[in-house]
């Protein structure tokens, strides 16, 4: 990862290639509606912090995996079963091997259930995804490794 551009054009990528996500945004999240979620099924991310320390560069994010619900609420447990499918196909995409040359991501904690009220009902998942900086890491060790030589 040379920076937070690289990450949201694979986030984007990732979206636009899975058949079940209608759109993808980014931003704060009370924007979902109002810019984003252009379709049904949205995954929205949310910077949240980034932390330097001398070996490696995370880069945290909130992922947001919703749909519409109607307003009866009559499909919920389809819209959640959906999106829980959706969030654990981007997680694995993530963390593949494919996107070792930009970063390392890992989920930090559990899917949760969320729950957003605009004009519309969105129900789905929240993720916070950690990415590292696969280089800085290559580097350090390696450096480690000479110096222990």
């Amino acid at each position: 990862m040379k920076t937070l551009n690289q990450i949201k054009a694979k986030l984007q990528e990732l979206a636009n290639n899975h058949a079940q996500i209608g759109s993808y945004g980014d931003g704060r999240e009370w924007d979902i509606e109002a810019n984003g979620a252009k379709k049904p099924s949205v995954m929205w991310s949310v910077l949240k912090s980034a932390q330097p320390n001398t070996r490696e560069l995370t880069v945290s994010y909130d992922l947001f995996f919703l749909d519409l619900v109607k307003p009866d609420e009559s499909h919920l447990d389809d819209v959640m079963s959906d999106q829980l499918q959706i969030a654990c196909d981007m997680i694995a995409w993530l963390g593949s091997e494919d996107n070792s040359d930009l970063f390392y991501a890992v989920a930090t904690g559990e899917l949760t259930p969320a729950f957003e009220e605009f004009d519309n009902t969105w129900y789905g998942w929240h993720v916070q995804v950690d990415f590292r900086d696969r280089k800085s890491t290559r580097l350090n060790s390696s450096h480690s490794q000479q110096s222990r030589m």
